[in-house]
């Protein structure tokens, strides 16, 4: 299996896993189970399609953009802000709160 198709095989299923979680964590919450493995997972399969996509838009990069590039484009942006996000909400968070 190539690189290429192999990153686009990854970049397709972590991405639409870590989609996927979003509702399911609501769902989850609705019925009051733990949400815990859902948003640990999400985490992992956004860090997973994220280099991924990147992977897959280089070794792509002189072919023509058709629907796999723009769908490459848009989880390596989605992905990438929601690890952004992630990482400026641990750095900022205030653990001051806990002593009280």
């Amino acid at each position: 299996m190539s690189v290429t198709h192999s990153s686009r095989l990854l970049f397709l299923i972590a991405g639409a896993y870590a989609a996927l979680c979003a509702p399911t964590i609501l769902f989850v919450e609705r019925l009051g189970w733990p949400q815990g493995p859902f948003h640990v997972t999400q985490l992992l399969a956004a860090m997973l399609c994220f280099p991924a996509s990147l992977v897959f838009l280089w070794r792509t990069r002189g072919a023509p953009f058709g629907a796999q590039r723009w769908l490459a484009v848009v989880a390596a942006v989605l992905t990438g802000l929601w690890i952004a996000f992630v990482i400026y909400v641990v750095l900022t968070l205030d653990f001051s709160a806990m002593d009280r």
